[in-house]
């Protein structure tokens, strides 16, 4: 018989207020530039590009920064004065962002590049410079699959399921290997 699961911690207050507070600063600055330029404004598919482009930024802020809280919860926690799993809730929060602003960017991008006719050409294997979209879209692909996973297994846990540990540990390691294909991935 397993033990009882302990409720989980939510994120400190503080820490998501600060979070939140830099994304959007990091995503409005970069958009209030793009939007100023004639380039961006001249339609509205130009606008849908500078809307993309600007939701890289936080994007590749938040593949850097969100295995931070689960990778460093053990030694971090004590440091910043909070517990281990309100760090691990800090985890998925940057990563429900993760996959917003990845979304964003990436949905915003195909439909640009569907639109001007140029997502054909984009995935074209021939010419170097398109690996940017190839690994792109399969960053895309690979955090959908780490969503779907999560999620999964987060309504497993929530409907009371007591599985066998291997089933934890199963999930661990996914996780982990989803994660780090996304990250290699992106940085691609």
């Amino acid at each position: 018989q397993t033990a009882p699961r302990e409720p989980e911690a939510s994120s400190p207050k503080w820490m998501l207020a600060a979070w939140l507070t830099l994304s959007v600063i990091w995503f409005v600055l970069p958009l209030a530039m793009y939007l100023s330029s004639p380039f961006y404004y001249t339609n509205s598919w130009g606008r849908l590009l500078a809307v993309s482009i600007a939701a890289a930024f936080p994007l590749s802020w938040h593949f850097a920064l969100a295995t931070i809280p689960s990778a460093g919860a053990r030694f971090l926690a004590p440091l910043l004065g909070v517990t281990r799993a309100a760090l691990l809730s800090v985890h998925r929060n940057i990563a429900r962002l993760t996959a917003l602003f990845a979304l964003l960017h990436g949905g915003t991008q195909l439909a640009y590049l569907a639109a001007n006719g140029g997502l054909r050409a984009s995935f074209n294997f021939s010419q170097g410079e398109n690996l940017l979209f190839i690994f792109g879209l399969a960053t895309l692909v690979l955090l959908a699959t780490l969503v779907l996973v999560a999620v999964g297994v987060a309504r497993w846990r929530k409907n009371g399921a007591q599985g066998p540990s291997r089933v934890a540990s199963w999930h661990s390691w996914v996780h982990r290997a989803l994660a780090a294909a996304v990250l290699l991935s992106a940085v691609a």
